[in-house]
């Protein structure tokens, strides 16, 4: 049988994203910046909705929420995948909704990605307003506006060509020998004043994700891809999106003891046990604080260590507990 030869065109395809990943451009970014206009026009009004997909979370869904709603959110929508703790109460408890649960043997991201995409073009169907932002974040994900502005702020005062809003990352780590490692109900700056922005990025304006979704009535929906990093091409074509996107602070290593439980459970449902056999490692390392030893991110020329700072803007975040920007206490 004769062998079929690789499209040159393919081939330049893999060497151009491997060139991408050592030098940490995006990989084929789907987005496009805009040119700001001098004076932006922006909607006069418009829903904004979060929206998160839930599976043991109940040390953190609750500041998620409430979050969520400081942040502008008239309402707070949540999918939970069978969770084995308390995790829809705690949830509901916090004014959340939710609208839908499923069972699986095994975890899939194309899965999620799917259930939200179709809940979101369901919805914003039967919404009052024309315009629906959806705010799509992970449980262990909290967003603020930048600038000190809420979320709603920064979009009230965007201008209306804009559908799609990227956001800028921050990974909490555990203060060494903190115990508890995070308390819930708290910001995560309260517990983890350690931080590192996340070096990744997928387009040109360096953001990490795109969690911020406007659907419009009468118009096919945007849809996003797995993990949120970008959305699909719009009929083809890159959507605009603004070089300023929202700030997300990322809780993912909370109480010792609960995050490596709900670390097992996880690899038992993954078809390939590859990656979370690396994160568990990376989860010791970083527990011990061992930076050094947790090099789960690729630098320019290899893999690196983590190097958290402490947070560089204590007054550019919008406080639920407080309603205002408020300074973090860099000394604990």
């Amino acid at each position: 049988m004769p062998r079929t030869r690789t499209p040159v065109r393919r081939i330049l395809r893999r060497q151009r994203t491997r060139l991408n990943r050592l030098l940490r451009l995006p990989p084929e970014p789907t987005t496009r910046l805009g040119r700001e206009p001098r004076v932006p026009d922006p909607l006069p009004g418009f829903a904004l909705w979060g929206l998160t997909c839930t599976f043991m979370e109940a040390d953190v869904i609750g500041a998620t929420v409430a979050n969520l709603f400081a942040q502008g959110c008239d309402r707070v929508l949540f999918i939970d995948n069978d969770s084995p703790d308390d995790t829809v109460d705690v949830a509901v408890a916090a004014g959340a909704e939710l609208v839908g649960t499923f069972s699986s043997d095994e975890f899939s991201e194309f899965a999620r990605v799917e259930r939200t995409n179709a809940l979101m073009a369901e919805l914003s169907r039967e919404a009052a307003e024309s315009s629906v932002w959806w705010l799509h974040v992970d449980a262990d994900e909290l967003p603020h506006g930048s600038m000190g502005r809420t979320v709603r702020e920064q979009l009230s005062q965007l201008d209306r060509r804009y559908r799609i809003v990227g956001a800028d990352f921050w990974n909490h780590y555990p203060t060494p020998g903190a115990d508890p490692a995070y308390v819930p109900g708290h910001h995560p700056l309260d517990d983890q004043p350690l931080v590192e922005h996340e070096p990744f990025s997928y387009c040109w304006a360096r953001h990490y994700k795109h969690p911020l979704v406007r659907i419009d009535a009468g118009v096919p929906p945007i849809r996003l891809l797995p993990g949120a990093h970008v959305p699909e091409r719009y009929g083809g074509r890159r959507l605009l999106e603004p070089r300023e996107g929202i700030v997300v602070h990322h809780l993912q290593f909370r109480g010792e003891a609960q995050t490596r439980a709900r670390m097992e459970v996880i690899a038992g449902r993954l078809v390939r046990p590859e990656p979370i056999a690396e994160r568990i490692r990376h989860a010791d390392a970083i527990y011990r604080g061992d930076w050094a030893a947790a090099p789960l991110y690729r630098g320019r020329f290899g893999n690196r260590g983590v190097r958290p700072e402490p947070w560089p803007f204590p007054d550019d975040v919008r406080r639920w507990d407080t309603g205002e920007a408020s300074p973090i206490d860099q000394s604990r």
